[in-house]
Protein backbone atom coordinates (compact mmCIF):
# COMPACT_ATOMS: atom_id res chain seq x y z
CA UNK A 1 0.00 0.00 0.00
CA UNK A 2 2.75 2.73 0.89
CA UNK A 3 3.97 1.77 -2.89
CA UNK A 4 0.91 2.51 -4.47
CA UNK A 5 0.54 5.88 -2.69
CA UNK A 6 4.16 6.83 -3.56
CA UNK A 7 3.10 5.91 -7.39
CA UNK A 8 0.26 7.56 -7.00
CA UNK A 9 1.71 10.86 -5.80
CA UNK A 10 4.03 10.71 -7.89
CA UNK A 11 1.78 10.46 -11.35
CA UNK A 12 -0.58 13.17 -9.33
CA UNK A 13 2.53 15.33 -9.11
CA UNK A 14 3.74 14.70 -12.71
CA UNK A 15 -0.21 15.58 -13.67
CA UNK A 16 -0.50 18.59 -11.67
CA UNK A 17 3.80 19.70 -13.41
CA UNK A 18 1.93 19.00 -16.51
CA UNK A 19 -0.78 21.21 -16.20
CA UNK A 20 0.83 24.08 -15.41
CA UNK A 21 3.07 24.22 -18.08
CA UNK A 22 0.45 23.85 -20.42
CA UNK A 23 -1.31 26.64 -18.26
CA UNK A 24 2.19 28.87 -18.68
CA UNK A 25 2.57 27.69 -22.53
CA UNK A 26 -1.13 28.99 -22.86
CA UNK A 27 -0.41 32.45 -21.49
CA UNK A 28 2.71 32.63 -22.90
CA UNK A 29 0.80 32.02 -26.53
CA UNK A 30 -1.92 33.88 -25.75
CA UNK A 31 0.54 36.76 -24.84
CA UNK A 32 2.24 36.61 -27.70
CA UNK A 33 -1.07 36.42 -29.76
CA UNK A 34 -2.06 39.61 -27.91
CA UNK A 35 1.22 40.94 -29.09
CA UNK A 36 1.08 39.84 -32.89
CA UNK A 37 -2.43 41.12 -32.53
CA UNK A 38 -1.99 44.72 -31.27
CA UNK A 39 0.81 45.50 -33.89
CA UNK A 40 -1.09 43.99 -36.94
CA UNK A 41 -3.94 46.32 -35.82
CA UNK A 42 -1.63 49.75 -34.70
CA UNK A 43 1.16 48.93 -36.95
CA UNK A 44 3.59 49.26 -34.50
CA UNK A 45 6.68 47.37 -32.81
CA UNK A 46 6.39 44.12 -30.54
CA UNK A 47 8.29 45.89 -28.30
CA UNK A 48 6.15 48.84 -27.63
CA UNK A 49 3.09 46.41 -28.05
CA UNK A 50 4.25 44.50 -25.30
CA UNK A 51 4.98 47.43 -22.81
CA UNK A 52 1.31 48.65 -23.78
CA UNK A 53 -0.24 45.60 -23.21
CA UNK A 54 1.35 45.15 -19.54
CA UNK A 55 0.41 48.61 -18.92
CA UNK A 56 -3.12 47.57 -19.76
CA UNK A 57 -2.99 44.17 -17.59
CA UNK A 58 -2.14 42.48 -20.96
CA UNK A 59 -6.52 43.06 -21.93
CA UNK A 60 -5.88 43.27 -25.76
CA UNK A 61 -9.23 45.48 -26.03
CA UNK A 62 -8.37 47.51 -23.74
CA UNK A 63 -5.15 48.19 -24.78
CA UNK A 64 -6.61 48.90 -28.57
CA UNK A 65 -8.86 51.58 -27.24
CA UNK A 66 -6.99 53.24 -25.31
CA UNK A 67 -4.31 53.69 -28.24
CA UNK A 68 -6.82 54.58 -30.69
CA UNK A 69 -7.77 57.30 -27.80
CA UNK A 70 -4.52 58.72 -27.26
CA UNK A 71 -3.76 58.93 -31.12
CA UNK A 72 -7.17 60.25 -32.03
CA UNK A 73 -8.57 57.38 -33.27
CA UNK A 74 -6.14 57.11 -36.37
CA UNK A 75 -3.67 53.96 -36.55
CA UNK A 76 -0.08 54.83 -37.87
CA UNK A 77 0.07 54.02 -41.26
CA UNK A 78 3.77 54.00 -41.81
CA UNK A 79 5.74 51.06 -40.55
CA UNK A 80 8.72 52.89 -39.33
CA UNK A 81 6.99 55.52 -37.78
CA UNK A 82 7.78 53.76 -34.55
CA UNK A 83 11.35 53.07 -35.57
CA UNK A 84 14.16 54.87 -33.21
CA UNK A 85 13.08 58.48 -32.20
CA UNK A 86 8.98 57.30 -32.87
CA UNK A 87 6.48 58.95 -30.90
CA UNK A 88 4.96 57.82 -28.02
CA UNK A 89 1.52 58.69 -26.49
CA UNK A 90 1.47 61.21 -24.34
CA UNK A 91 1.60 60.43 -20.47
CA UNK A 92 3.84 57.32 -20.94
CA UNK A 93 7.52 57.51 -20.63
CA UNK A 94 9.73 58.46 -23.47
CA UNK A 95 7.00 61.03 -24.19
CA UNK A 96 8.41 64.36 -25.56
CA UNK A 97 6.92 67.51 -26.47
CA UNK A 98 6.52 68.29 -29.87
CA UNK A 99 8.88 71.02 -31.90
CA UNK A 100 6.89 73.75 -34.32
CA UNK A 101 8.32 73.87 -37.81
CA UNK A 102 10.74 77.08 -37.54
CA UNK A 103 8.96 80.48 -39.25
CA UNK A 104 9.88 80.72 -42.48
CA UNK A 105 12.44 83.99 -42.82
CA UNK A 106 10.68 87.23 -44.72
CA UNK A 107 11.90 90.47 -45.22
CA UNK A 108 10.01 93.69 -44.44
CA UNK A 109 10.47 97.16 -43.26
CA UNK A 110 9.75 97.95 -39.17
CA UNK A 111 10.18 101.85 -39.48
CA UNK A 112 9.63 104.07 -42.88
CA UNK A 113 13.07 106.23 -44.01
CA UNK A 114 11.02 109.35 -44.53
CA UNK A 115 8.74 109.30 -40.87
CA UNK A 116 6.96 113.07 -42.17
CA UNK A 117 5.67 111.06 -44.51
CA UNK A 118 3.59 109.12 -42.69
CA UNK A 119 2.01 111.73 -40.78
CA UNK A 120 -1.74 112.74 -41.35
CA UNK A 121 -1.47 115.73 -43.26
CA UNK A 122 -4.35 117.72 -42.77
CA UNK A 123 -5.87 120.99 -44.92
CA UNK A 124 -3.97 124.48 -45.10
CA UNK A 125 -5.82 125.68 -41.87
CA UNK A 126 -6.39 129.77 -42.79
CA UNK A 127 -9.07 130.44 -39.99
CA UNK A 128 -8.92 130.10 -36.10
CA UNK A 129 -7.04 127.25 -34.62
CA UNK A 130 -8.99 123.83 -34.95
CA UNK A 131 -8.16 120.40 -33.62
CA UNK A 132 -10.07 117.00 -33.67
CA UNK A 133 -8.14 116.34 -30.52
CA UNK A 134 -10.10 119.79 -28.85
CA UNK A 135 -11.78 119.26 -26.16
CA UNK A 136 -13.73 122.53 -25.15
CA UNK A 137 -14.26 123.67 -28.68
CA UNK A 138 -17.68 123.77 -30.97
CA UNK A 139 -16.34 124.16 -34.44
CA UNK A 140 -19.63 124.11 -36.00
CA UNK A 141 -21.12 126.91 -34.61
CA UNK A 142 -17.18 128.82 -34.85
CA UNK A 143 -18.13 128.29 -38.71
CA UNK A 144 -21.57 129.35 -39.08
CA UNK A 145 -20.21 133.50 -37.66
CA UNK A 146 -16.57 133.17 -38.87
CA UNK A 147 -14.85 136.30 -37.14
CA UNK A 148 -17.39 137.15 -34.93
CA UNK A 149 -17.46 136.88 -31.02
CA UNK A 150 -20.13 136.35 -29.25
CA UNK A 151 -22.58 139.42 -27.67
CA UNK A 152 -20.60 139.63 -24.47
CA UNK A 153 -23.80 142.12 -22.86
CA UNK A 154 -27.76 141.39 -23.49
CA UNK A 155 -29.79 145.01 -22.57
CA UNK A 156 -26.91 146.14 -20.39
CA UNK A 157 -26.74 142.77 -18.74
CA UNK A 158 -23.50 140.74 -18.78
CA UNK A 159 -24.24 137.64 -20.61
CA UNK A 160 -22.63 134.40 -19.23
CA UNK A 161 -21.20 131.53 -21.16
CA UNK A 162 -23.41 128.84 -21.64
CA UNK A 163 -21.02 125.89 -21.98
CA UNK A 164 -16.90 124.89 -22.38
CA UNK A 165 -17.35 125.89 -25.67
CA UNK A 166 -17.87 129.47 -25.48
CA UNK A 167 -15.59 129.60 -22.12
CA UNK A 168 -12.44 128.30 -24.12
CA UNK A 169 -13.70 129.71 -27.65
CA UNK A 170 -10.65 131.35 -29.69
CA UNK A 171 -10.45 135.01 -30.47
CA UNK A 172 -11.42 134.48 -33.93
CA UNK A 173 -12.15 138.33 -33.94
CA UNK A 174 -8.05 139.01 -33.71
CA UNK A 175 -7.05 136.59 -35.91
CA UNK A 176 -5.41 136.82 -39.42
CA UNK A 177 -6.68 134.22 -42.04
CA UNK A 178 -3.95 133.16 -44.03
CA UNK A 179 -0.88 131.47 -44.40
CA UNK A 180 2.69 132.99 -42.54
CA UNK A 181 4.00 134.35 -45.95
CA UNK A 182 0.91 136.10 -46.09
CA UNK A 183 0.93 137.66 -42.59
CA UNK A 184 4.28 138.81 -43.43
CA UNK A 185 3.50 140.30 -46.47
CA UNK A 186 0.10 141.99 -44.37
CA UNK A 187 2.50 143.34 -41.58
CA UNK A 188 4.83 145.27 -43.96
CA UNK A 189 1.79 146.67 -45.84
CA UNK A 190 0.30 147.82 -42.77
CA UNK A 191 3.72 148.17 -40.45
CA UNK A 192 2.44 146.08 -37.44
CA UNK A 193 4.40 143.17 -35.48
CA UNK A 194 2.98 139.86 -36.04
CA UNK A 195 2.07 138.32 -32.69
CA UNK A 196 1.93 134.48 -33.31
CA UNK A 197 -0.08 131.96 -30.54
CA UNK A 198 1.29 128.25 -31.07
CA UNK A 199 -0.91 126.30 -29.11
CA UNK A 200 -1.29 122.23 -28.42
CA UNK A 201 -4.76 120.40 -27.64
CA UNK A 202 -3.65 118.84 -24.91
CA UNK A 203 -2.20 121.32 -22.88
CA UNK A 204 -4.54 122.78 -20.72
CA UNK A 205 -2.49 126.22 -20.97
CA UNK A 206 -3.85 126.83 -24.50
CA UNK A 207 -7.25 126.43 -22.91
CA UNK A 208 -6.25 129.24 -20.45
CA UNK A 209 -5.01 131.47 -22.91
CA UNK A 210 -8.10 131.41 -25.03
CA UNK A 211 -10.68 132.43 -22.14
CA UNK A 212 -8.57 134.51 -19.79
CA UNK A 213 -5.95 136.38 -22.25
CA UNK A 214 -7.19 136.90 -25.41
CA UNK A 215 -10.22 137.85 -24.27
CA UNK A 216 -9.47 140.22 -22.09
CA UNK A 217 -10.61 143.60 -23.71
CA UNK A 218 -7.54 145.90 -23.07
CA UNK A 219 -5.30 143.77 -24.34
CA UNK A 220 -7.39 143.33 -27.34
CA UNK A 221 -7.73 146.61 -28.26
CA UNK A 222 -3.38 146.41 -28.21
CA UNK A 223 -3.41 144.05 -30.55
CA UNK A 224 -5.98 145.05 -32.97
CA UNK A 225 -4.23 148.16 -32.64
CA UNK A 226 -0.55 147.65 -33.44
CA UNK A 227 -0.51 144.05 -34.25
CA UNK A 228 -1.56 141.34 -36.75
CA UNK A 229 -3.21 138.08 -34.58
CA UNK A 230 -1.91 134.23 -35.80
CA UNK A 231 -3.23 131.20 -33.82
CA UNK A 232 -1.81 127.76 -35.42
CA UNK A 233 -1.76 124.33 -33.73
CA UNK A 234 1.96 123.24 -33.70
CA UNK A 235 1.16 119.83 -35.94
CA UNK A 236 -0.83 122.00 -38.48
CA UNK A 237 0.56 122.37 -42.01
CA UNK A 238 1.60 126.21 -41.00
CA UNK A 239 2.48 125.69 -37.25
CA UNK A 240 4.49 122.43 -38.12
CA UNK A 241 6.20 124.87 -40.96
CA UNK A 242 6.63 127.80 -38.21
CA UNK A 243 8.01 125.52 -35.27
CA UNK A 244 10.52 124.31 -37.54
CA UNK A 245 11.79 127.59 -38.59
CA UNK A 246 11.38 129.29 -35.12
CA UNK A 247 11.08 126.39 -32.38
CA UNK A 248 14.04 124.56 -33.71
CA UNK A 249 12.39 121.07 -32.28
CA UNK A 250 11.28 122.71 -28.87
CA UNK A 251 8.56 120.90 -27.30
CA UNK A 252 6.93 123.81 -24.75
CA UNK A 253 3.50 124.84 -25.61
CA UNK A 254 1.75 127.24 -26.20
CA UNK A 255 4.01 129.78 -27.67
CA UNK A 256 3.77 133.07 -27.78
CA UNK A 257 5.78 135.10 -30.36
CA UNK A 258 6.79 138.35 -31.49
CA UNK A 259 7.74 138.86 -35.31
CA UNK A 260 9.40 141.54 -37.18
CA UNK A 261 7.33 141.50 -40.53
CA UNK A 262 10.27 142.81 -42.58
CA UNK A 263 13.35 140.89 -41.65
CA UNK A 264 11.31 138.01 -40.31
CA UNK A 265 13.16 137.87 -37.03
CA UNK A 266 11.82 136.55 -33.70
CA UNK A 267 12.30 138.99 -31.31
CA UNK A 268 10.79 138.26 -27.99
CA UNK A 269 8.84 134.98 -27.63
CA UNK A 270 7.07 133.63 -24.32
CA UNK A 271 6.16 130.09 -23.92
CA UNK A 272 3.76 128.59 -21.05
CA UNK A 273 0.10 130.28 -19.97
CA UNK A 274 0.64 134.69 -19.54
CA UNK A 275 -1.88 136.34 -17.86
CA UNK A 276 -3.18 139.78 -20.41
CA UNK A 277 -1.90 142.25 -17.68
CA UNK A 278 2.15 140.80 -17.83
CA UNK A 279 1.52 140.11 -21.60
CA UNK A 280 0.31 143.74 -22.05
CA UNK A 281 2.74 145.32 -20.79
CA UNK A 282 5.35 143.79 -22.47
CA UNK A 283 3.72 144.47 -26.03
CA UNK A 284 3.40 147.81 -24.99
CA UNK A 285 6.74 148.12 -25.69
CA UNK A 286 6.11 147.20 -29.38
CA UNK A 287 3.55 149.24 -29.97
CA UNK A 288 5.62 152.12 -29.56
CA UNK A 289 8.32 151.62 -32.03
CA UNK A 290 6.65 149.94 -34.76
CA UNK A 291 8.40 148.41 -37.75
CA UNK A 292 9.06 149.65 -40.58
CA UNK A 293 10.41 148.76 -43.86
CA UNK A 294 12.19 151.90 -44.79
CA UNK A 295 13.86 150.35 -48.01
CA UNK A 296 10.26 149.87 -49.87
CA UNK A 297 9.50 151.33 -52.76
CA UNK A 298 7.57 153.94 -52.42
CA UNK A 299 4.64 154.74 -55.37
CA UNK A 300 4.73 157.60 -56.67
CA UNK A 301 1.23 159.34 -55.78
CA UNK A 302 -0.91 160.20 -58.27
CA UNK A 303 -0.43 164.04 -59.58
CA UNK A 304 -4.31 164.43 -59.10
CA UNK A 305 -4.64 163.30 -55.63
CA UNK A 306 -2.07 164.78 -54.53
CA UNK A 307 -3.15 167.30 -51.38
CA UNK A 308 -1.63 170.34 -50.26
CA UNK A 309 -0.15 168.90 -46.99
CA UNK A 310 1.53 166.35 -49.10
CA UNK A 311 3.10 168.84 -51.76
CA UNK A 312 4.15 170.72 -48.17
CA UNK A 313 5.97 167.66 -46.81
CA UNK A 314 7.57 166.70 -50.32
CA UNK A 315 8.59 170.78 -50.62
CA UNK A 316 9.95 170.35 -46.65
CA UNK A 317 11.98 166.83 -47.43
CA UNK A 318 13.74 168.68 -50.70
CA UNK A 319 14.68 171.62 -49.04
CA UNK A 320 16.36 169.34 -46.42
CA UNK A 321 17.82 167.46 -49.08
CA UNK A 322 19.30 170.60 -50.97
CA UNK A 323 20.58 171.99 -47.33
CA UNK A 324 22.62 168.67 -47.08
CA UNK A 325 23.90 168.87 -50.60
CA UNK A 326 24.94 172.85 -50.05
CA UNK A 327 26.26 171.84 -46.72
CA UNK A 328 28.68 168.70 -47.89
CA UNK A 329 29.75 170.93 -50.86
CA UNK A 330 31.14 173.64 -48.50
CA UNK A 331 33.04 171.25 -46.50
CA UNK A 332 34.35 169.62 -49.82
CA UNK A 333 35.89 173.37 -50.60
CA UNK A 334 36.82 173.70 -47.17
CA UNK A 335 38.49 170.17 -46.96
CA UNK A 336 42.19 170.25 -47.64
CA UNK A 337 43.88 170.45 -51.57
CA UNK A 338 45.72 167.18 -51.16
CA UNK A 339 43.59 164.57 -50.16
CA UNK A 340 45.19 160.80 -49.35
CA UNK A 341 45.09 158.33 -52.60
CA UNK A 342 42.49 156.17 -52.49
CA UNK A 343 43.44 152.52 -53.14
CA UNK A 344 41.53 150.14 -55.81
CA UNK A 345 38.91 147.81 -54.64
CA UNK A 346 39.43 144.08 -54.96
CA UNK A 347 37.76 142.49 -57.32
CA UNK A 348 33.88 141.21 -57.14
CA UNK A 349 33.92 137.75 -55.69
CA UNK A 350 32.01 135.01 -57.77
CA UNK A 351 28.22 135.60 -56.65
CA UNK A 352 25.78 133.00 -56.50
CA UNK A 353 22.26 132.30 -58.12
CA UNK A 354 19.31 133.31 -57.26
CA UNK A 355 17.60 129.85 -55.50
CA UNK A 356 21.24 128.13 -54.57
CA UNK A 357 21.75 126.99 -50.39
CA UNK A 358 23.25 128.93 -48.25
CA UNK A 359 21.96 131.85 -50.33
CA UNK A 360 19.85 135.22 -49.30
CA UNK A 361 18.41 137.50 -51.57
CA UNK A 362 19.74 141.71 -50.03
CA UNK A 363 17.74 144.88 -51.25
CA UNK A 364 20.15 147.16 -50.55
CA UNK A 365 19.92 150.82 -49.99
CA UNK A 366 22.89 152.71 -50.97
CA UNK A 367 24.68 155.51 -49.78
CA UNK A 368 23.07 157.54 -52.57
CA UNK A 369 19.76 156.63 -52.20
CA UNK A 370 19.38 154.17 -54.53
CA UNK A 371 18.56 150.58 -54.30
CA UNK A 372 20.44 147.86 -55.59
CA UNK A 373 18.64 143.79 -55.42
CA UNK A 374 21.56 140.92 -55.63
CA UNK A 375 21.67 137.56 -54.11
CA UNK A 376 24.80 136.94 -51.88
CA UNK A 377 26.10 133.99 -50.11
CA UNK A 378 25.59 133.55 -46.35
CA UNK A 379 29.74 133.35 -45.97
CA UNK A 380 30.28 136.48 -47.53
CA UNK A 381 32.29 138.84 -45.80
CA UNK A 382 31.01 142.88 -45.00
CA UNK A 383 34.31 142.99 -47.26
CA UNK A 384 33.35 141.23 -50.07
CA UNK A 385 29.99 142.89 -49.87
CA UNK A 386 31.83 146.42 -50.54
CA UNK A 387 33.85 144.59 -53.21
CA UNK A 388 30.39 143.95 -54.89
CA UNK A 389 28.38 146.85 -54.08
CA UNK A 390 31.51 149.24 -55.46
CA UNK A 391 31.75 147.38 -59.17
CA UNK A 392 28.16 145.60 -59.75
CA UNK A 393 25.70 148.13 -58.42
CA UNK A 394 27.09 151.38 -60.95
CA UNK A 395 27.72 153.45 -57.34
CA UNK A 396 31.42 154.01 -56.38
CA UNK A 397 32.46 153.46 -52.75
CA UNK A 398 35.72 154.91 -51.23
CA UNK A 399 38.72 152.61 -49.80
CA UNK A 400 39.19 155.86 -47.25
CA UNK A 401 35.74 155.18 -45.38
CA UNK A 402 34.30 152.66 -42.97
CA UNK A 403 30.85 151.38 -43.85
CA UNK A 404 28.34 149.58 -41.70
CA UNK A 405 25.69 147.46 -42.87
CA UNK A 406 22.45 147.92 -41.02
CA UNK A 407 18.72 145.85 -40.77
CA UNK A 408 15.87 146.20 -38.30
CA UNK A 409 16.15 143.97 -35.64
CA UNK A 410 19.68 143.50 -36.08
CA UNK A 411 23.02 144.80 -34.42
CA UNK A 412 24.79 146.32 -37.41
CA UNK A 413 27.57 144.62 -39.14
CA UNK A 414 30.76 147.03 -39.48
CA UNK A 415 33.73 144.96 -39.05
CA UNK A 416 34.96 143.82 -42.20
CA UNK A 417 35.53 140.43 -41.64
CA UNK A 418 32.21 139.35 -40.06
CA UNK A 419 29.96 137.31 -42.58
CA UNK A 420 26.64 137.73 -43.30
CA UNK A 421 25.53 134.90 -41.28
CA UNK A 422 26.65 136.32 -38.33
CA UNK A 423 23.32 138.79 -38.97
CA UNK A 424 21.12 136.32 -38.26
CA UNK A 425 18.70 136.68 -41.54
CA UNK A 426 18.10 134.75 -44.27
CA UNK A 427 15.46 134.46 -47.04
CA UNK A 428 14.85 137.90 -48.69
CA UNK A 429 15.70 140.91 -46.36
CA UNK A 430 16.42 144.78 -46.96
CA UNK A 431 19.53 146.31 -45.48
CA UNK A 432 20.88 149.78 -45.23
CA UNK A 433 24.47 150.42 -45.96
CA UNK A 434 25.83 153.76 -44.72
CA UNK A 435 29.24 155.41 -43.89
CA UNK A 436 30.30 155.79 -40.46
CA UNK A 437 31.85 158.58 -38.67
Amino acid sequence: PSRLGLAASSVYGGLEKAKATRNGLCALMSTEHAILTFVSMVNCEPEFARFFLEANDNNLELAVQNYFAAHGGNAATDPSSNQEGAAVPEGLPGYEQPVRAPIAQFNDTLIDHDPAMRLPQRPVQTAAAEHPLEAFRDFKSEADKPGMAPSSEVFGLSKKPRNLAEIYRPPVELCFSGTFEQLREEGRKLSRWLLVNIQSPVEFASQQLNADTWQDETLGAVIKANFLFWQQYFDSTEGAKYCRYYLQGSTSFPHIGVIDPVTGQLVKSWSGFKDAERLMDSLVNYADTPPKDVFADEAMPDAAATTDAGGVAAAGEEAELAAAIAASLHRAEDAPAQAAPEAEWPAAPEMPAQGEPETLVMRVRLPSGQQWQQTFKLDFTLHELLCAVHHLSGHALSTNKAYQLATQGAAPLTQPTATLRSMGVSGRVAVNLSEVN
